[in-house]
């Protein structure tokens, strides 16, 4: 008969065997246990238990084995339990496993592996601040039949399917001794006892050594195989699945490969996959074969073969398709540019040492997406540089202003979508009306929101703007309706303050499942209880049309305005919020920098640039008025100079009045009256002709 059971020595910081057999036998709540909770926020290292003398948290001054003594002197004395968890954490409480037991009354018999849970910290129970649990596989190998029970709490006595429990996950030292009883039972009921040199790991080695206990590997290759018939290519008693594997993908591999096979069942998706992206020397290949878990954080586990197309990409089920496509694209191009060593250095670094950010993943998709229209330069600095925040700065600006060329779309969303909107004390939530907002959003926060288009069109996504007393603070992407899978501020920075708890607010508000950790809340913060929710008011959705430079001023303007002044007009209307670049970021010229802030405006200086003097004096205006780019009154000299020069009085008046104001230090409020002035001079020909705009202001 089999039975052991193991615990965690927080000393050895290590799962051990337990040769104690009270301790083996006895149900883990007649064990006397002390919970121990470290604090993550004030004190970092410090571990804290409830005191059931003082009925109070209290600090731990010394620990050992069986014992804790507290700051107040007192003794408790049980098996001691270690959680590294914050003691402010009521809620989503971890699963902590404190004892595991493998159970087998003989080889044929059953093979029963269980664990005690314990849900912590339980804190607020000041009576027992255990919460026990029990997570169980019952797997019968002559049957090839297992079984993962509910389980039953021992103070809400409430059940729940342990599937779901993906926290909960088997030492090695319990897997390891469940394989060697599984492996025994293979020996007693079919004659043979397969070796087990796979260095695949948890409870999923063991189902699939209940799925194929002769090639263990095969079986983590079901998803693979998808498109196949995989029971019937693959039959149980197989031993060799190699060869059908290659006879499959149409390879003939290196031996090394099916060396690496042997411990690792993803080493043949690597290999398979960097072939297809054009790696051909097996010593660059080599590395990749022991790595079982992803690639640049998309799992391997959710990679298919297409039988049809003979290509390697991911399930049909999963939101993974553009990143794929995108890595992909992106590493051939890499690998044209820079060589197989660079590539291979590359993604093994972003796929084990520093995984790709947000901002990185925006940035490729980007490149894949708009290649085409990206100017040599850029491609420059992403090759010299690498995947930067300027960078992906950069390509977001030539994007946005590339999608500026494409047909605005209107966006519909059915009425449970629309019921999205609304206000959370000052924050306004908002959908993407048009394709041409996504630009806006873009720009406002520096993001590759635009290259969304096609997605938030065909309704795979859908992007949400948070903004506060009229800017555009937060970007936020939804998928399958109602799924949070992105939320982050400007220039892709996570959010912090009150703008991480309006969307949360907003979230919990709506109903909306969160499905990424940007929205996780910090220790030192609380959610919002008592925030003021209010519906919004219709949005006015502007006609396609009077986007591109088509509407009309109100018929009040004595004078019509010139096009690129109706250009502006609109420009800020549609996009009130100012874009500014980051500080490190420089341009080569004017023209570099009102591409980059002033996207939507490209007729207007594009025209100043080529001489008309209708243009150079809106655009003097633009930088005047400092609405929709930085103030300076430097360049609407110059602007207003050159337009007076081809004969406009009203630019000659303007440059002249600004030139006398320069050495008075120019206010807000001095700009403001002399716009002022200049409107009156405009509409009705009031002759103001103040010496400098310091007496205009006295």
């Amino acid at each position: 008969m089999l039975n052991r059971a193991f615990y965690f020595d927080f000393q050895q910081r290590c799962w051990r065997e337990s040769h104690d057999a009270d301790y083996i036998n006895a149900e883990i709540e007649d064990i006397p246990h002390v919970l121990a909770v470290r604090d993550k926020s004030d004190r970092p290292g410090q571990y804290f238990v409830l005191c059931p003398k003082h009925r109070c948290i209290e600090a731990i001054v010394s620990i050992c084995p069986d014992s804790v003594v507290t700051e107040s002197g007192c003794n408790l004395q049980g098996r001691v339990c270690l959680l590294d968890h914050s003691i402010r954490d009521d809620e989503d409480s971890p699963y902590f496993p404190v004892r595991w037991r493998v159970f087998q009354r003989d080889p044929e018999s059953p093979l029963n592996i269980a664990g005690d849970i314990s849900v912590g910290p339980y804190l607020q129970n000041r009576h027992n601040p255990f919460c026990w649990q029990n997570f169980a596989i019952s797997v019968s190998l002559p049957r090839r039949k297992h079984f993962i029970s509910p389980y039953t709490t021992s103070y809400h006595r409430s059940q729940e399917n342990w599937i779901d429990a993906t926290e909960v996950e088997m030492p090695d030292i319990v897997v390891s001794a469940a394989m060697d009883a599984l492996r025994e039972s293979t020996r007693a009921v079919w004659g043979i006892k397969p070796s087990d040199l796979s260095q695949m790991t948890g409870r999923r080695r063991i189902l699939a050594y209940i799925d194929r206990p002769f090639d263990l590997n095969i079986s983590y290759l079901r998803n693979f195989f998808s498109e196949y018939e995989f029971d019937s290519v693959f039959p149980y008693d197989a031993k060799d699945n190699y060869r059908v594997i290659c006879r499959l993908l149409a390879m003939n591999p290196p031996k090394s490969l099916r060396r690496a096979y042997a411990y690792n069942p993803y080493a043949i998706i690597w290999y398979l996959v960097l072939r297809e992206w054009g790696l051909k020397d097996i010593n660059h290949i080599r590395p990749f074969l022991r790595l079982d878990r992803n690639i640049c954080g998309i799992g391997l586990d959710q990679l298919c073969y297409h039988e049809d197309t003979k290509i390697t990409g991911v399930l049909p089920r999963s939101h993974e398709h553009h990143r794929w496509r995108a890595l992909g694209y992106f590493c051939r191009w890499l690998l044209e540019k820079k060589g197989e060593a660079r590539v291979a250095q590359w993604l093994y670094q972003t796929t084990v040492e520093t995984p790709l950010t947000d901002w990185q993943w925006d940035t490729i998709r980007a490149f894949h997406e708009y290649d085409h229209c990206l100017s040599d330069g850029i491609k420059e600095y992403l090759l010299r540089d690498g995947l930067t925040q300027y960078v992906h700065d950069m390509i977001s600006w030539e994007v946005t202003v590339h999608t500026k060329k494409l047909v605005n779309v209107h966006l519909d969303y059915a009425p449970p979508v629309l019921a999205f909107e609304c206000a959370v004390n000052g924050y306004e939530f908002r959908l993407a009306r048009t394709t041409e907002t996504l630009r806006y959003i873009g720009h406002a926060l520096a993001n590759c929101v635009a290259t969304y288009r096609s997605d938030v069109i065909n309704h795979h996504s859908i992007i949400v703007s948070a903004s506060f007393e009229g800017h555009f603070a937060a970007c936020i992407e939804l998928q399958q309706e109602n799924h949070i899978v992105q939320a982050l501020g400007s220039h892709n920075r996570y959010l912090d303050g009150d703008l991480l708890l309006a969307c949360r607010c907003w979230a919990k508000t709506k109903g909306l499942i969160i499905d990424t950790w940007h929205l996780d809340l910090p220790p030192e913060l609380t959610d919002w209880e008592d925030a003021v929710v209010s519906d919004l008011p219709p949005q006015e959705l502007p006609d396609p049309q009077d986007i591109s430079g088509n509407r009309r001023t109100s018929a009040t303007d004595r004078r019509e305005l010139n096009r690129y002044e109706i250009i502006e007009q609109d420009i800020m209307n549609t996009m009130p919020h100012r874009i500014q670049p980051p500080p490190w970021m420089t341009f080569a010229d004017e023209r570099a920098y009102l591409r980059y802030v002033l996207p939507a405006g490209e007729e207007i200086y594009e025209a100043a640039f080529a001489q008309d003097a209708e243009a150079q004096r809106t655009l003097g205006l633009i930088y005047l008025k400092g609405k929709i780019i930085a103030p300076c009154p430097q360049k609407a000299i110059y602007w207003f100079s050159r337009a007076g020069a081809q004969g406009d009085e009203d630019s000659k008046w303007a440059a002249r009045k600004l030139i006398a104001a320069s050495p008075a230090a120019m206010t807000q409020f001095d700009i403001a009256l002399f716009l002022a002035l200049q409107n009156l001079r405009q509409r009705f020909g009031v002759t103001v002709e103040p010496e400098v705009m310091g007496e205009a202001a006295g």
